[in-house]
């Protein structure tokens, strides 16, 4: 979702920044920079994160087919939260990191591992903001319950407020099961619930698989146009969703 988001961004005209925090860097590979991912010489996010040495604008970098920028993972993500944990400040690292960058970018989006822990901890930390992405079935709305007790136990600890920009629908086919679950979080908080992103599997994969996001993807076949519209139209309404939630809390 975080690559497509930032190329729905782009497309109404926002420099946006994405940061790959996840060991799988599943983002940084989707968007064409696998390569990154593997370099063993010089900086990296991982590096950066354990030494808070180094310069995050050598890391940064154009995503090859996108008008957004990238701040590549790393496959020593991985041991990133385990080597966190003799650090001092080591759920304010990400803040500092960001702290250094020059570019004035309107928005910074931190793509995180699945994981509860010390690096999910320090995007909430630097961003104050969350956006959650989640299938509407059980297992998904126990981990956004099991976040949120994440966030305001960081709340509590650090005297912050956290803002919850909004639930994502993820992977929606608005069978009855879904549709009910999405009614229950309307009626939770109508405010979170941000535009559904409909099921669009196979055309997902394929650009991932050839480094686009789906405002960079050229599908080769007629069908797959249809849904990249339509895949399209869903994360220009999720942008302009994000936009007004964020733009709004700061005017």
């Amino acid at each position: 979702m975080t690559g497509n988001l930032a190329g729905a961004l782009a497309e109404l005209g926002k420099s946006v920044l994405v940061i790959d925090l996840d060991g799988q860097a599943s983002l940084t590979r989707s968007l064409g920079l696998r390569e990154a991912v593997y370099v063993d010489e010089g900086d990296n996010i991982y590096t950066m994160l354990t030494t808070l040495q180094g310069d995050p604008h050598t890391l940064i970098q154009r995503a090859p087919h996108d008008t957004f920028d990238i701040l590549p993972g790393h496959y020593m993500m991985f041991e990133a939260a385990e080597s966190l944990v003799a650090k001092r400040n080591r759920e304010g690292r990400l803040s500092r990191i960001l702290k250094t960058i020059r570019k004035p970018y309107d928005y910074i989006l931190v793509d995180c591992p699945p994981q509860r822990g010390a690096i999910s901890d320090n995007a909430l930390l630097a961003c104050r903001r969350v956006l959650v992405p989640a299938e509407m079935h059980e297992a998904y709305m126990d981990e956004v319950s099991g976040l949120f007790r994440q966030v305001r136990a960081l709340e509590g600890d650090f005297d912050i407020q956290i803002g919850v920009v909004g639930i994502v629908p993820v992977a929606y086919r608005g069978n009855p099961d879904e549709a009910a679950y999405l009614e229950a979080l309307r009626q939770y908080r109508a405010e979170w619930v941000a535009p559904c992103l409909r099921y669009r599997r196979s055309l997902m994969n394929h650009a991932r698989v050839t480094g686009h996001s789906i405002f960079s993807y050229k599908p080769p076949a007629s069908h797959r146009a249809k849904a990249q519209r339509e895949s399209q139209a869903d994360h220009l309404a999720l942008a302009k969703f994000v936009m007004q939630r964020v733009e709004g809390e700061a005017s």
